[in-house]
């Protein structure tokens, strides 16, 4: 408790400033674009051992007579805000949930506070994946904090989601390789202006539909075959982005994987990330932004 979380959280805003101003960031850049991606990490849980921070949830499980019984599970949760990039793919800031809140909260009062610590300009994009694809949060980040949203869409749900297979039933608006050698897919993609998302967000919004196909090379038994394989993805884009083309909008979407594997799967695997060494608020804090700021000086200089 003698630490202050704080004073670390401070020193990530001055590394990342430093590489930025030192081209760090130049070969991260997309279309000329530098892309922030959202998501949130389980990172620990317990059946018996809590602090104040810690969020709860019913979980089924067997006593030892075999009878299902309901048990209560604390476990912390933290949403990463990530710079991703082909080369380098740091973490600009991390925010803890709160017992009681929803992901989303936490995820624009993590952007609200970039805002004032990096500025406006320091990325251009956010990305996020299909729990962050709603009306209010689109509204926050697209018109108040200013900067354009490019979400996956996968709530069958809402009408614009029907309404954007019905309009891309015919041939594509555009087509497009990705990827080298044998794994090279070929992207079909269709690109829809001026569409209405919802009621609690009415700017139009656009619709990008990629169907991807490539060949891969796995084994059945003992021999290897080669496998025909095909994947479908619809991205929102609420915010200005008209001036980058459908192809340039799959990249874009397509970086949300990095927090994924450089980034929660390799804390966990190489950094131990899930460990945690001292269950309290301050310490768990702590521990979490020692581990970030190692991990980012590490892949910038090592």
């Amino acid at each position: 408790n003698r630490m202050v979380s704080e004073h670390l959280r401070r020193a990530g805003p001055f590394i990342n400033r430093k590489l930025k101003r030192g081209k760090g960031f130049e070969e991260n850049k997309i279309h000329g674009l530098l892309v922030v991606s959202l998501d949130a990490n389980e990172q620990f849980c317990s059946d018996h051992r809590c602090c104040e921070d810690c969020l709860t949830r019913e979980v089924i499980c067997k006593d030892a007579q075999g009878n299902e019984v309901k048990n209560l599970q604390y476990y912390h949760k933290q949403v990463y805000a990530q710079l991703s990039g082909p080369r380098l793919s740091v973490m600009l800031d991390v925010e803890p949930m709160r017992p009681g809140e929803e992901e989303c909260t936490a995820a624009l009062r993590l952007l609200r506070r970039m805002r004032k610590t990096y500025g406006p300009r320091f990325f251009d994009v956010v990305v996020v994946d299909a729990w962050y694809t709603n009306g209010p949060f689109l509204k926050t980040v697209a018109e108040e904090l200013g900067w354009p949203v490019v979400a996956v869409l996968k709530q069958e749900r809402y009408e614009i989601y029907q309404e954007a297979l019905a309009l891309t039933a015919g041939k594509p608006t555009q087509v497009v390789q990705r990827g080298e050698g044998p794994g090279q897919r070929r992207v079909e993609i269709w690109d829809v202006p001026s569409l209405r998302f919802s009621d609690t967000y009415t700017d139009p919004v656009r619709v990008v539909r990629v169907l991807e196909q490539w060949t891969e090379r796995t084994r059945q038994g003992k021999e290897w075959k080669t496998v025909e394989k095909e994947q479908s993805w619809i991205w929102v884009v609420a915010g200005d982005l008209n001036a980058y083309d459908g192809a340039a909008i799959r990249d874009i979407g397509h970086l949300r994987w990095k927090i994924e594997n450089n980034a929660f799967c390799e804390l966990t695997q190489g950094w131990h990330l899930t460990h945690c060494a001292h269950h309290q608020p301050v310490e768990v804090l702590t521990l979490l932004w020692i581990k970030i700021i190692a991990f980012t000086l590490f892949h910038a200089f090592a």
